[in-house]
């Protein structure tokens, strides 16, 4: 039944050409017209997994405290507290806060001093010191200030931070490009002033903003040299005008009705998603080149008595859909993966590939039809016909094959035990910054903070279980206080803010201002005899005082109803193998503190548990594939056998792959997750041409060696040629 409909629309192709190439022309104005619509989305919120439980608690976290996300330049100098460069960072403070969709800017010029006056705090530094003397007072005022040093300046006095923060508005991605851009013009004309200062910019908006350039530059890049290498595997393969075009039309058309229905259905190209029209590109040739290499194939050796396109359709076209439809199992599989990048990916890759079967079935043997080869040259330019060098080379192969059969399953079998010994040597890692060049100017910014001003990546651990006043008695706050000692003696941890350190500025206030203080037993104390809250929790109330009569001023610390307290971590990590191991070490600290809940959580942290989603996803999509790819083999050749045979080649890269990332220490992430099914996907392509000649052939001979041979002398040509455009494709 499948072989008569498939028939009858071949004939239908081979009469109405026109009528196919209209529908085309058609169907690609209004698909065309979406893709004008496309945009790119490089925010690391593609890389969430979907549904995870984690992002409500940040949500919810975010509403209370604050959002985590800030900006942060960098000032190195051999003294930031010297009159010249103190100038220049109250100029970046002052011309930050004016640009637009800026919310706040902290720094040392701009920040207030509750140690001076409690109840109206000046600023740290009303004017910039001149003299050594002024210097070295302002410097021990920082050292004793927890708000100040390691978060807005360095213990060595040789780095400074200017923390930028965004109004809610501005975080669409015009309003943070423009924002970036006038950040950088800003610094770059700082830099052209004298002086001993080097300025850097990074933070998690900044990375977006720089990430989404280079997202528009490799698009830029890479599908046009994919195409360009394409187009020369095509040529030195056919040697022929049509052999070229009809491969390249199809797969153009292709992607641009892929990437119309992205535009129409409002997907942006993602992190997941970039790799898209190359993925195309590259697959969607070798539907059109097993088409046209068939064609020729007719021509030099005719099957039939029927038009040669419907003979090359005829013979091409069982092998090429059962080969799209392994492909799209394969990348279906992706469907399975909870990160939406990934998952869109594997979507808009089954939407892609079978427009690309469509068209190398329609549109290319309608041209065809339209636009005959009227001079056969192949045969000659490939160095003869079915016995030409190529056709020979291959035949030769096969012998080699079948006499050394055993010697290829015993190297083919020490290979995948190497490679199955390697498995548990594969890491899963995600290294966001690993996406730049080494010597990128945005590692290098990001670096140089980290290092030597603050932690430039932070992170949130809310404690306390939302019961009303919980989180400010004394056994409470000195919990809090000893996490945070355990906190910042975790590798790479830099510092940490919580309520305790507010407190400790209130108190210390409270006891420089002078006042008349009066003790349980209404005698005076003098100010140099007042003990802090720490030594005397009678004096807590009085410090509490003060922070209910500011309930917005402690907004990022400290819920209304004091249940809830915010511990803000600055760090410096790079890997999602240090956020989990300092993640796991928080949890395991809870575990034994069960009077004072802790949970993690953050931008970072989020991103974190990807990796793991990465791992299981990856092994859930192949396993899947694998499963169902086996199915249709079995069912294609009516044996359960011939099936798990022909399963064998598509296996064994699969974990070679796996094996090469044991071996050579590549970290399994966000991009080399998705290898292994693409790598499935178009292993069975090649496969499927192959047994299914091999078939027909052994069906007319009887010979299985001969049949062996014959099948790869002929349908190893075009596999040749797809899969060197596939390889230097990718």
């Amino acid at each position: 039944m499948l072989a008569r409909t498939m028939d009858a629309a071949y004939r239908a192709i081979v009469r109405f050409p026109w009528l196919v190439l209209a529908v085309v022309v058609v169907v690609t104005v209004v698909l065309g017209s979406g893709a004008a619509r496309l945009r790119i989305d490089s925010s690391v919120g593609t890389l969430l997994p979907r549904g995870d439980p984690g992002q409500a608690l940040y949500a919810q976290v975010v509403e209370r405290f604050g959002s985590d996300e800030v900006d942060i330049i960098g000032v190195l100098a051999p003294d930031v507290l010297s009159a010249a460069t103190l100038q220049k960072i109250l100029t970046l403070t002052m011309r930050t806060t004016a640009i637009d969709g800026v919310a706040q800017v902290i720094s040392l010029t701009n920040v207030r001093d509750p140690i001076a006056d409690v109840l109206n705090p000046p600023l740290l530094i009303p004017e910039i010191p001149t003299t050594t003397a002024a210097r070295d007072r302002l410097r021990g005022r920082i050292k004793d200030n927890p708000l100040f040093a390691g978060n807005l300046i360095s213990p060595d006095s040789r780095g400074a931070a200017i923390n930028v923060f965004f109004k809610d508005d501005a975080r669409t991605e015009e309003a943070a490009q423009r924002i970036d851009a006038e950040l950088e013009a800003l610094l770059a004309e700082m830099r052209k002033e004298d002086g001993p200062e080097h300025f850097y910019l990074t933070g998690l908006s900044h990375l977006n903003v720089k990430g989404l350039a280079l997202m528009r530059r490799d698009l830029a890049v890479l599908a046009p040299a994919s195409l360009a290498l394409v187009v020369a595997v095509l040529f030195f393969s056919f040697r022929t005008r049509r052999g070229v075009v009809l491969p390249l039309l199809c797969v153009l058309v292709g992607v641009m009705w892929t990437m119309g229905v992205m535009g129409w259905f409002g997907e942006p190209i993602s992190l997941g998603t970039l790799v898209l029209p190359s993925l195309l590109i590259v697959i969607g040739s070798s539907y059109a080149t097993h088409v046209v290499a068939r064609y020729y194939l007719e021509l030099e050796t005719p099957t039939g008595s029927e038009h040669p396109v419907h003979r090359a359709l005829r013979q091409a076209g069982l092998p090429v859909f059962i080969s799209g439809l392994a492909t799209l199992i394969g990348f279906s599989a992706l469907l399975l993966n909870s990160i939406p990048a990934v998952r869109a990916l594997g979507f808009y890759a089954v939407i892609g590939i079978t427009f690309l079967f469509v068209l190398a079935m329609t549109l290319v043997p309608a041209l065809i039809v339209v636009m005959p080869e009227r001079q056969y040259r192949w045969g000659a330019a490939g160095g003869g016909s079915e016995s030409g060098r190529l056709g020979r080379a291959l035949s030769a192969l096969a012998q080699f094959d079948i006499r050394h059969r055993r010697l290829i399953f015993v190297v083919a079998t020490a290979l995948v035990v190497l490679s199955l010994m390697a498995l548990p040597r594969i890491q899963s890692d995600t290294n966001f910054l690993a996406y730049f060049p080494h010597d990128s100017p945005i590692r290098l910014a990001h670096t140089a903070i980290s290092s030597r001003v603050a932690g430039a990546l932070p992170f949130y651990v809310v404690v306390g279980t939302g019961q009303p006043e919980s989180m400010v008695t004394i056994g409470t706050l000195r919990e809090i206080r000893a996490f945070q000692r355990y906190l910042e003696s975790l590798p790479g941890v830099s510092r940490t803010v919580a309520v305790t350190d507010y407190l400790d500025l209130l108190d210390r206030g409270l006891r420089a201002s002078g006042d008349i203080v009066i003790d349980d037993e209404g005698k005076e104390v003098a100010p140099a005899d007042v003990k802090s809250f720490w030594d005397d929790p009678n004096r807590l109330s009085e410090v509490l005082t003060l922070v209910r009569q500011n309930p917005e001023t402690f907004r990022s610390v400290i819920t209304r109803d004091f249940g809830q307290a915010n511990v803000l971590v600055r760090t410096r990590f790079e890997t999602s193998t240090e956020i989990a191991e300092v993640v796991t070490r928080i949890r395991e600290w809870a575990e034994h503190h069960p009077d004072l809940s802790a949970e993690p959580t953050g931008n970072i942290i989020l991103l974190n548990g990807t990796t793991d989603d990465v791992v299981w996803g990856q092994v859930k999509s192949v396993t899947v594939a694998l499963a169902v790819i086996f199915v249709v083999m079995s069912l294609l050749f009516l044996s359960a056998k011939v099936g798990f045979i022909a399963m064998v080649p598509n296996i064994v890269p699969v974990v070679f792959f796996f094996g090469i990332l044991g071996w050579s220490n590549i970290m399994l992430n966000i991009g080399t997750s998705i290898i292994a099914a693409i790598a499935l996907g178009i292993a069975v392509d090649n496969t499927i041409h192959y047994m299914v000649r091999f078939n027909r052939e052994l069906q007319v001979t009887h010979d299985e060696h001969q049949s062996l041979s014959a099948a790869l002398s002929t349908v190893g040509r075009p596999i040749v040629y797809t899969s060197t455009a596939l390889t230097l494709g990718f």
